[in-house]
């Protein structure tokens, strides 16, 4: 039997996505349940310690509700017990009723080199489209992995990188090219492949028509990039250093004006989607919300900072955005006649 779970993840990335604009990733599996996917047969798959985890049924498959044409997963994966197989996940497969043995699906056995070929006609290894480029020096299955997906049906192509231990600099693994692959949207699966397997996947994210047509796990790790308030343009008001708690030398206190500002110049390496976590403080009993602006366009009203009760309690507020390569100008505008909250530093990570 199939089940079909109610989904959660936002309708942006879940719905039939081809267009070209670029969607801030998202998760795809909350920790708790298997809301936003479809299992086949309902009883191969459960969550377990905020895991995806397979219960040992043989040829099943868990595939979102949502179809994508340009995206990137990336996951951490590894298998608790199991045969000599290793984990496995589907990409352009198909399905229907009946539904195709594994969507008739493109395999990768990541974090090894390993792959099938499901489709119609096909139902082998796959060598004359999937290129072995790089291999992880002693990968084992039972430790857990990172791995990366980038997937492209417009020119039917998969690009793949694992890192074991998880931290370290991915290694590009296996890529596949087959230009007679549909140039349709198709769900992302896992797979679980034999009886008696056992593997668990988690902290799983979808960027949908991503901004870097690259893999980027294989990337020098991003160092995330701190700007202290002592750094911003405040206006109108100050930097000052009464309340505790702090980073830096202080933080910036603006007045309370409507249209009062805190503003950044912070420059980062290549174009892409940034975490901007803002450290604030709010001793007043309202909301201090401000508009985000990042090189003068409007990207978020109303940004809220709620009251943390004393203006020595710090909290954070964090974001996804977009930022171009270079300098990147955020601002924040308070909106009410309270001016903005105490603001301590922007920290940008990837």
């Amino acid at each position: 039997m199939m089940k079909k779970l109610i989904p959660i993840i936002l309708a942006a990335a879940s719905l039939n996505s081809g267009s070209a604009r670029a969607d801030a990733p998202i998760s795809l599996f909350d920790g708790k349940t298997l809301n936003g996917w479809i299992a086949a047969p309902a009883n191969a798959w459960t969550v377990t310690d905020g895991a995806i985890a397979m219960t040992g049924a043989a040829r099943g498959v868990l595939y979102t509700t949502g179809k994508y044409t340009h995206y990137r997963v990336i996951y951490s994966v590894r298998q608790v017990k199991g045969v000599d197989h290793w984990p496995c996940v589907l990409v352009f497969g198909t399905t229907g009723t009946p539904l195709p043995d594994a969507l008739a699906a493109l395999q990768f056995q990541l974090p090894q080199v390993y792959t099938w070929d499901y489709r119609k006609g096909h139902n082998n290894a796959g060598s004359a489209f999937f290129k072995t480029v790089g291999r992880i020096p002693g990968v084992t299955k039972s430790a857990w992995a990172r791995c990366e997906i980038l997937v492209d049906a417009r020119n039917g192509t998969a690009r793949t990188a694992a890192a074991q231990p998880i931290g370290t600099k991915a290694i590009e693994l296996v890529d596949l090219k087959d230009a007679s692959i549909p140039n349709l949207p198709s769900p992302f699966a896992i797979q679980s492949h034999n009886a008696g397997q056992f593997d668990e996947y988690k902290d799983i994210t979808i960027e949908v028509n991503p901004a870097i047509d690259d893999l980027i796990t294989t990337k020098d790790p991003f160092v995330p990039i701190v700007a202290q308030a002592e750094s911003a343009t405040i206006s109108p008001g100050v930097t000052e250093a009464v309340n505790a708690g702090f980073t830096g030398s202080g933080y910036a206190n603006t007045n309370n004006v409507l249209g009062a500002f805190v503003e950044w110049t912070v420059t980062v390496p290549s174009a892409g989607s940034y975490s901007l976590d803002f450290r604030f403080a709010n001793g007043a009993a309202s909301d201090r919300p401000a508009d985000l602006r990042i090189n003068g366009a409007l990207v978020q009203a109303g940004l809220s900072f709620p009251s943390t009760g004393a203006f020595t309690t710090w909290s954070d507020v964090t974001v996804t955005k977009m930022l171009v390569a270079g300098a990147n100008v955020i601002r924040l505008t308070a909106t009410t006649a309270n001016g903005c909250a105490n603001l301590d530093k922007v920290t940008l990570a990837r």
